[in-house]
């Protein structure tokens, strides 16, 4: 801290004040060293590098974007085509189930009534054989 003498100054704002020399002769230093239109030049490739990004940036988030409601629609798709293929295998299996049983009530009517099931056989191929 300062006292109200001016002439006495604390080590610490003596160091301070040392510092800020120092880096404003460096800044001042490499100041002297870059033209304006050095400087102009780089901002303007920055500005440019920015709006490449910028737009880089737009188009990545549009192809993000499509490929969400792609996955959305393929997945309900898929979801779909499960379903119908769930039906089918029940149908079949229903299918599968209608024959057996028919199969074997035709099993058990063949060994319950043979003469007339043989009867019947000979009665069928006579109409279709003219």
């Amino acid at each position: 801290m300062s006292s109200t003498n001016p002439f006495f100054r604390s080590d610490r704002e003596s160091s301070l004040e040392s510092d800020f020399q120092t880096e404003q002769h460096l800044v001042d230093g490499l100041a002297s060293q870059v033209d304006n239109d050095t400087v102009q030049k780089i901002i303007n490739i920055q500005k440019e590098s920015l709006r490449r990004f910028e737009k880089s940036n737009e188009m990545l988030t549009t192809c993000t974007e499509l490929s969400r409601r792609r996955l959305e629609k393929a997945l309900k798709d898929a979801n779909g085509h499960k379903e119908m293929i769930l039906q089918v295998v029940i149908c079949e299996l229903d299918t599968l189930l209608f024959f057996t049983k028919i199969f074997s009530i035709k099993s058990q009517i063949k060994h319950a009534c043979l003469i007339i099931f043989i009867f019947v056989r000979l009665i069928i191929k006579s109409l279709l054989l003219p």
